[in-house]
């Protein structure tokens, strides 16, 4: 009972203190992102004038012509990629499909930087994850595409080309291991939410992971089966060099 009131104390003591750091230090920042005053923005919280606020704001910048102001954003959140494998977990053990992780096949020395492979009842497909954020716009042929990010316009290698690369390596490595009638695609997928890609030509190769998994969706509906899946899996999992990673010491 003592231990009961002393926890509900430690709350109604703490709790205040937790709230009044949250007023003196947080909510300046916040209303200074907004351009409102501290008074104007505890205001539009309370009386649920932000949105008409954000509205007017809009409107104007529309009328001056300014540009929109950009939400800041980084590349390659090291979570990312194992947000997706866990997604892929669930949706090959649901499917009833195969799965390899890690990718990275070894062909004679050389290593695949495939993150994983999903493999279905008629195919393999070998996931290839870039970490760019921003909008991606895509190059013609063999050119760069670019990315637009916090304000910049940078050139990237394009994921077309190293997806090419990726599958010559894999191919090789799948035939001379007696697979050669396997068929073998390799996707690559752009892993940040915060990705929007704008490639009317490969979007069927280059995709974002909402992309990769309605496409593995409709990929796997109606398919014919030709091989076991987990069979293959195996065959695939002994091509693969797991790297270990260097600890210093």
């Amino acid at each position: 009972m003592d231990t009961f009131m002393n926890m509900e104390l430690n709350f109604k003591t703490i709790f205040p203190l937790i709230m009044a750091l949250v007023l003196i230090f947080l909510i300046p920042v916040m209303a200074s992102r907004q351009g409102m005053s501290y008074g104007e923005y505890v205001l539009s919280l309370f009386t649920g004038k932000k949105r008409l606020y954000d509205a007017a704001e809009e409107e104007k910048r529309i009328k001056s012509g300014a540009k929109r102001k950009e939400r800041h954003l980084f590349n390659g959140k090291p979570n990312e990629m194992m947000q997706l494998l866990s997604t892929l977990m669930i949706f090959v053990r649901r499917n009833k499909l195969g799965l390899v992780y890690p990718g990275t096949v070894d062909n004679n020395g050389n290593i695949a930087s495939i993150m994983c492979f999903v493999v279905t009842r008629s195919r393999v497909y070998g996931i290839n994850c870039f970490g760019y954020a921003g909008v991606i716009n895509e190059g013609s042929g063999n050119k760069n595409w670019k990315q637009h990010i916090n304000y910049q316009d940078i050139s990237i290698q394009s994921p077309v080309v190293m997806d090419m690369a990726q599958y010559d390596l894999v191919r090789d490595a799948m035939d001379k291991a007696g697979m050669k009638e396997i068929p073998l695609e390799i996707k690559g997928v752009f892993t940040s939410r915060d990705a929007v890609l704008n490639n009317p030509v490969s979007r069927n190769d280059i995709m974002t992971v909402k992309g990769l998994l309605d496409h593995l969706r409709e990929a796997i509906k109606d398919e014919e089966e030709q091989f076991d899946p987990n069979t293959v899996a195996r065959q695939i999992k002994s091509l693969v060099k797991e790297i270990k990673s260097s600890k210093r010491k």
